[in-house]
């Protein structure tokens, strides 16, 4: 090439524009991709961060279901749960009830007084409930000191009165 000539992509630490597609036929090896749709200057509010956190708008779509028998950390799909028709759901009142023959899609979990220890900030002690409410888990949040919020930090709901069953 003439040394006058600009090829699109480069090893230089400067920013560069390539104006069309950019097809590659081996891996893409990053640390960050921007998206520019609602970039105001320099701020990106759209990225993806494969090691990291990322903030997407929209929706991410798979053709593959999630199965209890994935990973924990897999992406559970929609398509999953409007799968399982409601003859493999099973409700269950009780304490602690479980799920023979499947596993618990969702807990309502009972509420949990946590009490902190006094101290020279808070002589009385504090205390939080956690929710009662269909969750994953029963926490209490709140642990700032301005309102003397000195309750452990684990605090969570042990037991839960119903269940939602899938069953295998």
């Amino acid at each position: 090439m003439p040394s006058s000539f600009s090829i699109p992509l480069n090893t230089s630490e400067e920013a560069q524009v390539k104006r069309g597609m950019l097809e590659l036929e081996g891996a893409l090896i990053t640390q960050m991709i921007y998206d520019r749709d609602g970039s105001d200057g320099n701020f990106f509010p759209y990225y993806i961060n494969p090691s990291l956190n990322s903030n997407i708008k929209g929706k991410i779509f798979t053709d593959t279901l999630t199965k209890d028998s994935d990973e924990a950390n897999s992406f559970v799909t929609k398509s999953y749960i409007d799968t399982l028709n409601q003859a493999n759901l099973v409700y269950k009142k009780g304490v602690n009830p479980e799920c023979e023959n499947g596993f618990p899609l969702l807990k309502k979990w009972d509420v949990l007084e946590c009490k902190g220890e006094a101290t020279s900030e808070c002589p009385q002690g504090t205390s939080c409930k956690t929710q009662a409410n269909w969750i994953e888990e029963a926490t209490c949040l709140n642990t700032s000191k301005d309102d003397c919020s000195n309750y452990p930090l684990d605090c969570k709901a042990k037991t839960w009165s119903e269940v939602i069953c899938v069953i295998k």
